[in-house]
C-alpha cells in the first residue's frame, strides 16, 4: 500500500497542479466562460518524476481525482510522461523550443526553479497569484514561495515538495561511546564537532565510521549556504571558494 505521508503530499501536489494546469491550457483562452462540462471533459496532461513507490501513490490520487472531483467538474488529468528530473528537464526545453520531433508541452508539470526561469523569460508559465488569495499563500513557507517567484513579480512555482537534512544517530552505539571517551551529543551539533568526534570514533572501534552524508552534493549545499556563500555560480561549480576547502 502507498505511504500515508506520500498520500498526503501528493493529495495536495495533484490538487493545485490542477489548478494551474486549467488556468494554463484553458481559462485564459475562454475569458468568462465557463468551459467545465461533464459531458465533454478537459483533459490535462502531467508530466512528473515520482518513481515507485511514490509513483504508485500519485497514481492512486490521479485515478481518485478523475473518478471524483474530475468526473463530477469535467476534469480528467492524464500522466502522460514520468522521468528522472534530468530527463523532464530536457524533455521540456525541447518543446518549449519547439525542437524537431518534440512533443507538446504538459499543462501540468513536476519542475525545479532553475527551469522554471527559463520557460518564464519565455512566456509558458502562469501567474499562479491570479488564482490563490492571500489567505491561501499563507499557508505555504513565505521562503519557499519566494522561491517560487523566480526574481520577478508574480507566482510561478508551487513549493510542494521541500527537503531537509536529517542526522540520524544510533544511540546503543554512541552512548556506550560517548561514556568511555566524553564525547557526547553536543559534540554532534556542529560539522567541526562531528569531524572531531569522528577521529576519535575511529581510534576507538577499531577503524569504523562514525559519519558519513548520504549525498556529497546536498552536504556542499548545505555548507556553502551556512558559509555565507554559494555553491554553484552561474553554470559552474564554485570549487575556488574558500567555503569548498573548508568543506
Amino acid at each position: 500500500m502507498p505511504n500515508k505521508k506520500h498520500a498526503r503530499i501528493l493529495r495536495g501536489v495533484l490538487i493545485l497542479l490542477i489548478i494551474a494546469g486549467l488556468v494554463a491550457s484553458a481559462i485564459s483562452a475562454c475569458g468568462d466562460k465557463d468551459i467545465l462540462d461533464p459531458r465533454n471533459p478537459v483533459t490535462l496532461t502531467l508530466w512528473h518524476t515520482y518513481s515507485q513507490q511514490l509513483n504508485e501513490s500519485m497514481s492512486m490520487l490521479v485515478e481518485e481525482f478523475n473518478n471524483t472531483v474530475g468526473a463530477e467538474r469535467g476534469i480528467i488529468v492524464q500522466v502522460a510522461y514520468i522521468a528522472d528530473a534530468r530527463e523532464v528537464n530536457d524533455r521540456l526545453m525541447m518543446a518549449a523550443h519547439e525542437t524537431f520531433g518534440a512533443p507538446e508541452l504538459p499543462d501540468i508539470a513536476v519542475i525545479y526553479p532553475r527551469i522554471g526561469i527559463t520557460l518564464a523569460e519565455m512566456g509558458l508559465l502562469v501567474d499562479l497569484n491570479e488564482q490563490f488569495s492571500e489567505e491561501e499563500l499563507d499557508a505555504f513557507v513565505s521562503d519557499f514561495l519566494d522561491e517560487g517567484r523566480l526574481g520577478r513579480d508574480g507566482l510561478y512555482i508551487l513549493p510542494i515538495a521541500k527537503s531537509t537534512e536529517v542526522m540520524y544517530v544510533n544511540a546503543t552505539i554512541y552512548d556506550r561511546f560517548a561514556e568511555e571517551t566524553g564525547y557526547g551529543y553536543a559534540h554532534l551539533e556542529t560539522m567541526e564537532g562531528i569531524i572531531d568526534a569522528a577521529e576519535r570514533y575511529y581510534e576507538w572501534s577499531g577503524g569504523k565510521a562514525l559519519f558519513y552524508p548520504e549525498g556529497m552534493f546536498n552536504l556542499a549545499l548545505v555548507g556553502f549556504e551556512q558559509l555565507g556563500d554559494e555553491f554553484i555560480t552561474g553554470r559552474e561549480l564554485n570549487l575556488s571558494s574558500p567555503a569548498f576547502q573548508r568543506l
